[in-house]
């Protein structure tokens, strides 16, 4: 879980998993750093991030927040991790910019594309895969690496004993995601079709869940195809 050596005086004494906050805002960035978290994630406000009901940052002032947070001993990871259209590359191609010019210390992304955009560009810049490139095991861990990735956040599905197995299995960082709730690819499955064994159980243990299938959009509904 992307162990950090906590020393005290010259002795390494113990590795300890980093503790990584979430922050939406100004308020919630504060609460985090004050509450000793070793990275936050933000998200900004030009886009192309999953977190649309967060108030996030402004990238023209990024600067300004990382250098904050980085003043508080923390690091900060910018979350891209959406997909991205190819006519939207472009613009990617600034936010990766202003970034890397920020003193950022990573992103975190879900689209292979901006992966390989970032280690072009700016290849000082560490890339993360987010939990929802669904990279379940060791072997899909190696394959990111060829992406440039240097941390992968895991699928919140995984358990201790998953997660144990996985960093003996790839020398790539690995950031767990405690969860309490069925993310957000769990949901939709559950929307489109047959719940699977897992899930159920899941469900049957007390997760939180709708108790009948969300209306989906006509718009939504793909043709069924052979």
């Amino acid at each position: 879980m992307s162990d950090e050596p906590v020393h005290r005086g010259a002795a390494r004494v113990r590795t300890r998993p980093e503790i990584l906050a979430p922050a939406g805002d100004r308020d919630a960035l504060a609460a985090a750093l004050a509450a000793g978290a070793d990275a936050v994630y933000i998200g900004l406000d030009d886009g192309f991030n999953a977190r649309a009901r967060a108030t996030n940052f402004a990238s023209d002032s990024l600067a300004e927040t990382v250098a904050w947070i980085h003043r508080a001993g923390a690091r900060v990871y910018v979350a891209l991790n959406t997909l991205v259209f190819e006519p939207e590359l472009p613009i990617v191609e600034q936010l990766i910019r202003r970034v890397a010019a920020s003193g950022a210390d990573a992103i975190i992304v879900q689209d292979p594309a901006v992966a390989l955009l970032a280690r072009r560009i700016c290849p000082a810049l560490e890339v993360h895969a987010s939990t929802q490139m669904t990279a379940s095991s060791p072997l899909a861990a190696e394959l990111l690496r060829s992406l440039g990735i240097a941390r992968v956040v895991v699928p919140r599905e995984l358990s201790v004993d998953d997660i144990r197995q996985y960093v003996a299995g790839t020398t790539l960082g690995v950031q767990g995601t405690p969860s309490f709730m069925i993310n957000g690819q769990l949901q939709e499955v559950y929307a489109w079709g047959p719940l699977k064994p897992q899930i159920e159980a899941a469900l049957a243990a007390g997760l939180p869940a709708t108790s009948s299938k969300p209306e989906i959009p006509a718009s939504r509904i793909a043709p069924q195809t052979q």
